[in-house]
């Protein structure tokens, strides 16, 4: 409602940007600490995170998500990791999508 009227100053823009940074922040640190945990447990773990969405952040005027189709909203991360001490032979830089 409020961000939809244009009440949003230059400096509000900024903080939300750092307080979204902060979050993105913190759950690389929980996921460091879940990763170790996993390492932990007896036998080979494959890891795979996804994200369900992306978040525009003014790219268009607006910001968050499920209001747009904008490419900054709709793409997600499709994270893989596989067991350690497993090699990765290759590395896939074509586009996935949540159904892969």
């Amino acid at each position: 409602a409020w961000a939809e009227r244009g009440k949003l100053t230059t400096a509000r823009q900024t903080a939300i940007r750092e307080l979204y940074a902060g979050e993105v922040a913190f759950t690389d640190a929980q996921l460091g600490r879940l990763f170790a945990a996993i390492d932990a447990l007896p036998g080979p773990s494959l890891i795979a995170v996804v994200s369900d969405h992306g978040e525009e952040h003014w790219d268009h005027g607006g910001f968050e998500h499920n209001h747009t189709l904008y490419e900054e909203v709709v793409r997600a991360a499709l994270i893989v990791r596989p067991p350690v001490g497993v090699e990765v032979e290759r590395r896939v830089e074509a586009p996935a999508s949540l159904i892969d």
